[in-house]
């Protein structure tokens, strides 16, 4: 089962994979068309168990429900392939409270749906039928014991008989297990956590199903209220809420955030807020996107306030992202890109400046829209202090201008041209001039560019590079800051 094989199906197998205790084995993957997916390999005597999980992958589709995307059986095994997801127990314990909270929330919804809308009962809810997709969301499988309601087993040791208005309950206790379960990694208590777990105790796990109530109740409970939910409940129907809904949220997004911690913000919200739908509303680009387009620190070391992501998480996850808002050609996004990028500019490798970010932002001065090349212009002036001049502008350059300022302008020098005060201002000027140039030469900064610096952004810089040597550590083990 080598990946040459594997490619003859539409997919190429990759490593590693996961194996579960019952004998699947779970792949990353990458179908023909570039697309990431996941792969479930199982054994050949599991034929009729996923044709019975591809049937309903297949015919219930719901965004918290694992997303179908083929099936092929073969001699050594059947592959189930499916959207990129991990099982839920490889990520578990890195999870935040918050994170666990809201993957509790969207397997609720997934249940309800399929209470409710696709009247079956899932009757597999467990750890190993939750997985979690790239973008964070909890996704339900484990579908190979999906039933119509009226089918439910009427009769178990566990639960007793059954009427078909009680056939939720299966699924209510099962949820009310796993909840329990997945609480127990939440180490933040609080008054509406504990609410929640005896809600689950003493209803969802009451021994009598009668007086297990319909898990769309749960829906609003105080648990699932939150500002990291309700910010990705928000964003995730971005499209269908009402002008004064988002002027609101928008104005008072960055408050609500703030107190997120950084990882969470870079890893679930930016992809949600750094889109054309987000670009497109004017109280996000004025009230909101400033904070999340500018990294807390900027070239020189110096703190910038009310910013959201350190420089290293920026660069992790929201560089990636502004690479391909580029290939955007939109208005409304290349503005609001622009207007920030002598910020996060400093962030993309020389590369990907000159390869990919400058050919873009030229782009904008053949357009027709005055407010577009202007902010290319701007754009454009934050390029050559990162790239230099030679490549935003071209080769060719010839001095047009004269160095000299007009004498009202300074203070007049009377000393003599050969006077010794005369010649040693003169070294003292080229010594400084050549030690400002040596700290930038060896600092971390490669792409600043001294001529676009004043004088105290250099005098500032070379004492910054100076307190770094005794900052952070070094191979003897004295510190320096990196």
């Amino acid at each position: 089962m080598g990946s040459e094989s594997s490619s003859m199906r539409g997919f190429t197998l990759q490593d590693p994979p996961w194996t579960h205790p019952s004998g699947l084995t779970i792949h990353p993957a990458q179908l023909q068309e570039g697309r990431p997916a996941s792969v479930f390999v199982y054994q050949p005597d599991n034929q009729e168990k996923v044709d019975k999980a591809a049937k309903h992958l297949k015919t219930l589709r719901h965004p918290c429900l694992l997303r179908f995307l083929s099936c092929a059986v073969e001699e050594d095994g059947i592959y189930l392939v499916t959207e990129r997801v991990k099982p839920l127990e490889m990520v578990l314990q890195q999870l935040s409270a918050d994170e666990i909270c809201a993957g509790i929330y969207d397997i609720l919804q997934a249940l309800v749906f399929l209470h409710e809308r696709g009247r079956v009962s899932h009757n597999n809810i467990c750890l190993s039928s939750v997985f979690v997709s790239e973008d964070g969301h909890w996704k339900l499988g484990g579908m190979e014991m999906v039933c119509k309601l009226t089918e439910v087993a009427p009769e178990s040791a566990e639960f007793g008989a059954l009427p078909v208005s009680l056939s939720h309950a299966r699924d209510a206790f099962l949820f009310g297990r796993l909840v329990e379960s997945l609480l127990a990694h939440v180490q933040v208590q609080s008054e509406v956590l504990s609410s929640f777990k005896n809600t689950v105790k003493n209803l969802l796990l009451n021994p009598e199903p009668e007086l297990r109530p319909a898990l769309s109740t749960f829906l609003n409970h105080a648990f699932f209220r939150n500002d990291f939910l309700e910010v990705v409940n928000f964003l995730e129907s971005l499209t269908v809420k009402t002008e004064d809904e988002k002027n609101e949220f928008f104005k008072t997004l960055f408050d609500r955030v703030s107190s997120l911690p950084e990882e969470l913000i870079s890893s679930r919200l930016v992809p949600l807020l750094l889109n054309q739908f987000v670009f497109a509303e004017p109280p996000a680009v004025k009230s909101f996107l400033p904070h999340l387009l500018r990294p807390k620190r900027d070239i020189m070391g110096r703190q910038r306030e009310d910013c959201l992501l350190s420089p290293a998480l920026f660069q992790t996850k929201v560089i990636p992202v502004l690479m391909k808002m580029f290939e955007v050609h939109e208005e409304h996004v290349r503005v609001v890109l622009l207007t920030h990028i002598d910020a996060y500019g400093e962030l993309f490798t020389l590369k990907e400046l000159k390869d990919i970010i400058l050919p873009q932002v030229l782009l904008g001065l053949r357009d027709t829209s005055d407010l577009l090349v202007s902010v290319t212009l701007r754009g454009l002036a934050a390029l050559v202090c990162l790239l230099g001049p030679e490549v935003v502008v071209g080769g060719g350059r010839v001095k047009i201008f004269k160095s000299t300022t007009p004498g009202f302008t300074k203070i007049t020098d009377t000393t003599p041209e050969g006077s010794p005060v005369h010649s040693a201002n003169n070294h003292l000027s080229l010594a400084t001039q050549t030690s400002l140039s040596t700290v930038l030469a060896k600092s971390n900064f490669p792409g600043v560019n001294p001529n676009c610096l004043t004088v105290e952004e250099l005098r500032t810089h070379e004492s910054l590079t100076e307190s770094r040597k005794d900052d952070f550590p070094t191979e003897n083990g004295s510190r320096r800051l990196g």
